[in-house]
């Protein structure tokens, strides 16, 4: 036999042993490499479920493949394809883009651009880059790499904004909050300083080679900075707020998936259609080296030339 099928109309498949389902209307299946592929669904895209950690994740694009990882680890490990117009949504993550790669056996989810360059939020930060991959660790995001531009947004009230650029950064967190960042390459910088009560009291504007950047609380505490720094400090007051925008600021609110209902919505769908022939998505990337890491983001023993914020 064989073992070649298609399904169509309300098909629901699942795999248990990887802990997925796909909801679509047309699927096709072959049982001897276990392939999938799904498309059709409400409004004419499949969506995938997951659960991790007891919090479920939702995915829907034009097209998802599910294929078995050849992994000596994990025989149930499975390589996870979507594309276009890819939408996630989970309670403390979110994402856009125009294909993704998912390997359960590492939990890394893989965002390629083909039109427009992928945007991963948690909380009150925004994250852009050529290609990102995001890491999670226990069902929570623990790494995220943005390779090439990368831009990282930050507004707790969404009156001024928090903004690192860079060529290669690196975020790390704990516990869904961003605690470090590490920028390497063409590092820029733009953060509002706070005091204790909350207030700002002003805007740092830095330009260097690489940086260190700490938070808690969802603001900047301290700020390494390596290679020349060229720093401004300017009182609130006198500051010329949108003009400390950096080129490629956008504070995407609209696309940002706020429920499962939103993954469907024609409305929060790219601005633009597809223009690329169809085809299949972007080829997966190698895992990052320690320097598009952060890791160091300096040559070994030197110190930062400058330092900035709490001790």
């Amino acid at each position: 036999e064989k073992g070649l099928g298609i399904a169509i109309g309300n098909v629901v498949w699942r795999d248990t042993s990887a802990d997925l389902t796909i909801v679509c209307e047309h699927a096709e299946y072959d049982r001897k490499t276990d392939y999938l592929k799904a498309s059709g669904g409400r409004n004419g895209r499949p969506m995938l479920i997951t659960s991790i950690e007891g919090d479920s994740l939702f995915m829907v694009s034009d097209t998802l493949l599910a294929i078995r990882e050849d992994s000596v680890a994990s025989d149930s490990a499975r390589q996870l394809l979507a594309y276009y117009d890819v939408r996630i949504y989970k309670s403390d993550m979110q994402a856009v883009a125009d294909s993704l790669a998912y390997k359960s056996s590492d939990s890394t989810f893989y965002f390629f651009p083909l039109r427009q360059n992928p945007i991963v939020w948690s909380d009150t930060s925004q994250f852009t880059a050529d290609t990102i991959l995001m890491v999670l660790a226990d069902g929570k995001i623990d790494k995220i790499f943005m390779r090439n531009d990368g831009f990282i947004i930050n507004s707790p009230d969404e009156l001024f904004f928090n903004q690192v650029k860079g060529k290669n950064v690196t975020a790390f967190f704990e516990e869904n909050e961003l605690r470090r960042m590490a920028v390497v390459g063409n590092a820029e910088s733009v953060y509002y300083a706070r005091d204790e009560e909350g207030g700002y009291v002003g805007v740092n504007k830095t330009i260097c080679s690489e940086m260190l950047m700490y938070f808690g609380d969802n603001q900047v505490e301290k700020l390494k900075f390596f290679t020349e720094p060229k720093a401004e400090m300017q009182p609130m007051q006198q500051a010329d707020h949108n003009a400390l925008r950096m080129p490629g600021f956008f504070w995407e609110k609209e696309r940002r998936p706020m429920s499962l209902s939103d993954l469907f919505d024609p409305d929060k769908a790219p601005p633009s259609p597809a223009t690329a022939p169809r085809g299949r998505p972007a080829e997966e990337p190698g895992p990052p080296n320690e320097k598009e890491a952060g890791l160091p983001v300096a040559p070994a023993g030197t110190e930062p030339v400058e330092e900035m914020g709490k001790d």
